[in-house]
């Protein structure tokens, strides 16, 4: 098990890789992945790419839960799945490990092209970095 585990979290670090340096690209889509349950809302749009010839859909999704004190709240998850490209039936999704959220921020950064924001932000800016430190 722990091998397979292993790899599973080396591929999700790949997938970061990948998706920071740009040869990884995620498309976004506002379908409503069929993988949500009755209890899982999804409040921002999905995010597919490819790799070695599969279909990888990921999105963040909200579940109720409810606290010690029986309040429900929504909570933040994430999930990565292989689709079938026929079909975009979930073929295999990944166990939700905490680098999920490090790929939903590469995939975030890269989609909103905030390297493009922030060099047009900062033209001009040079030896002004500690102004404000």
């Amino acid at each position: 098990m722990f091998n397979q585990e292993n790899k599973i979290l080396q591929a999700i670090q790949k997938f970061i890789r990948d998706t920071r340096d740009g040869t990884m690209t995620w498309d976004s889509v506002s379908k409503v992945p069929y993988s949500l349950s009755p209890s899982e809302q999804i409040k921002e749009n999905s995010y597919v790419a490819s790799s070695q010839g599969r279909k990888i859909r990921f999105y963040k999704y909200f579940a109720n839960e409810i606290t010690p004190d029986g309040v429900t709240i929504l909570t933040p998850h994430y999930r990565l799945e292989i689709l079938s490209s026929e079909t975009d039936k979930v073929q295999y999704s990944f166990p939700e490990y905490s680098a999920l959220g490090d790929l939903h921020d590469s995939i975030t950064y890269k989609t909103s092209r905030m390297d493009d924001f922030f060099e047009n932000l900062l033209k001009g800016e040079t030896n002004k970095d500690n102004d404000f430190v």
